[in-house]
């Protein structure tokens, strides 16, 4: 089993708190590097790190920037 991490970015805008429609807005999706649970050990502290590898990894997808390309749109330059 392999784990990916991805953070959705902009569904605030999409549906605010206590909204009850959807509106158009920009989403972005960023996946991060795929974490290999170690499927032989099943213990508390196995469970620990990959909880933190899987926490670490959220954090480093939400902080990441985006700066403009040359062409005007928006890339992610950091994965």
């Amino acid at each position: 089993m392999l784990l990916l991490p991805a953070w959705i970015d902009g569904t605030d805008e999409a549906l605010p708190r206590g909204g009850i429609w959807i509106r158009p807005a920009k989403v972005k999706v960023r996946f991060g590097r795929l974490i290999h649970p170690n499927t032989q050990e099943k213990n508390r502290d196995e469970q620990e790190r990959l909880s933190l590898e899987v926490l670490s990894a959220f954090r480093h997808l939400a902080c990441l920037e985006v700066e403009p390309s040359l062409n005007g749109n928006k890339e992610n330059h950091s994965l």
